[in-house]
């Protein structure tokens, strides 16, 4: 399922195909295109893991600017992702009004990645160590006033938030959700969950009205273009090292008929 792109959108995306196909180096795309520009988003081939890792890391950055470079894993699968300071700053990783937040991950290099969303908005955040109870004992003395969880770091940080009284906001960034585990400890207005990859970034944000009723409903994040099939296919319309151009994540959703007070929403969906 399509939605209608906005002129904008279409001028985005159109730009970052031009850049990707006239690019030296770099021949991911190239590789799954063919030899000439796909005409349209629509007649884009997709894109997909296997096509990812077997491509090596040089041939799938499209960036000459520094990058901070970390794994992601899928099974027994590994893959380099590359990151710039720029492009981290897209994406939608905790919240600009707090001032003490508390980044944990179950993998310490994405901590450090959610980190650096954190450094580059003038805010110093704690990253969490590997042994909980320190990193509870540093948060206590740090007065932490806000959380960023992987959803494998949830019930390890949750069950303790009540030890916090300043805490205000909670990100969790994850590609699925326990939702009845985390609406045992956390209150809907302090909740923000973050639909995301480590190689796509951000693709959704949670319904804050849907959380109110305790249902779990996302919409699109900016700078994400999503295609409803049989599984989630997203285009970011940013250009990432490795940019994102129809990409099969390999998450399920559904469609959902709602209606709430999100401003700038066209679309709305649960995960299954």
């Amino acid at each position: 399922m399509w939605y209608i792109m906005s002129l904008d959108h279409k001028e985005k995306i159109a730009s970052l195909q031009q850049q990707i196909f006239a690019h030296s180096t770099a021949t991911l795309y190239g590789d799954t295109w063919g030899d000439s520009l796909p005409a349209s988003l629509e007649a884009t081939p997709i894109l997909t893991w296997k096509k990812l890792i077997e491509c090596p890391f040089r041939k799938r950055t499209y960036t000459a600017k520094p990058l901070f470079v970390h794994i992601t894993y899928r099974d027994s699968e590994a893959c380099l992702i590359g990151r710039t300071t720029s492009d981290i700053l897209s994406e939608h990783y905790g919240d600009t009004t707090v001032a003490r937040p508390l980044v944990a991950a179950h993998y310490r290099h994405h901590a450090i990645e959610k980190g650096m969303w954190f450094y580059e908005h003038n805010i110093l955040p704690q990253i969490a160590l590997e042994n909980v109870d320190a990193t509870l004992a540093i948060a206590k003395m740090y007065d932490i006033d806000s959380m960023v969880l992987d959803e494998r770091s949830v019930s390890e940080y949750l069950p303790r938030v009540k030890t916090f009284p300043k805490l205000k906001r909670i990100h969790i960034i994850s590609s699925h959700f326990d939702a009845r585990k985390i609406m045992t400890h956390v209150i809907p207005n302090m909740l923000t969950l973050v639909l995301a990859l480590p190689e796509t970034g951000t693709i959704a944000l949670s319904c804050p009205d849907a959380l109110k009723k305790n249902k779990v409903l996302f919409h699109p994040a900016r700078h994400s273009l999503l295609e409803h099939r049989d599984s989630l296919i997203v285009t970011r319309t940013v250009l990432l090292p490795t940019p994102i151009i129809r990409y099969d994540t390999e998450i399920r959703t559904h469609i959902e008929k709602h209606t709430c007070s999100c401003k700038d929403t066209y679309e709305t969906f649960s995960l299954l």
